[in-house]
């Protein structure tokens, strides 16, 4: 005997004439978003379909949960026709993500580890532009209001020179 399952679709519309009243403003955009999670193989898989109408934009994603450390996620984009496939894999504090883009023909690799309760150090390496990218991000558990975040960006294909150094910071606070 076979079992039935049901299968359930969630998504909505964004209403440009409820926004528009709302923001007293002509709203351009209309966005439609649809998610479905199901099982594949017996595994989580998480899908979502967006199409931007303005933008002329449709993109679909999954992510397929192959264990507890380990994702597949692939995104396509209908309008350019790239697609990319990613893997992600975790273990204690540290993730390994390669990523192919087809579109490119390049490969993207990105490690990170956290460190020091709610540090974050993160290195790239975008093989399409020969970007290096380096990252430290900091959300303190015990202090909300000590957070930051520090990256360095080296593009390797103009030769060695000063990387691009940018430095941001976080501030919470209630009135």
């Amino acid at each position: 005997m076979s079992q039935r399952r049901k299968l359930v679709t969630t998504g909505h519309f964004v209403d440009p004439k409820a926004v528009e009243k709302k923001m007293k403003k002509k709203v351009e955009d209309v966005r439609f978003l649809f998610t479905k999670n199901l099982n594949m193989l017996e595994r989580p898989l998480n899908l979502t379909y967006t199409h931007a109408m303005s933008e002329n934009r449709t993109l679909l994603n999954g992510t397929l949960e192959l264990d507890s450390a380990s994702k597949l996620s692939a995104n396509y984009a209908f309008h350019s026709g790239n697609c990319k496939l990613k893997y992600s894999y975790a273990h204690g504090g540290t993730t390994l993500e390669p990523c192919y883009d087809f579109g490119n023909k390049s490969l993207d690799l990105e490690a990170s580890q956290r460190i020091l309760e709610g540090n974050l150090i993160r290195a790239s390496y975008k093989t399409s532009s020969k970007t290096l990218g380096l990252e430290w991000s900091s959300n303190s558990k015990h202090n909300k209001n000590l957070r930051f975040k520090v990256s360095a960006l080296l593009e390797l294909a103009k030769g060695l020179h000063m990387p691009i150094l940018n430095a941001e910071s976080i501030w919470d606070f209630s009135l």
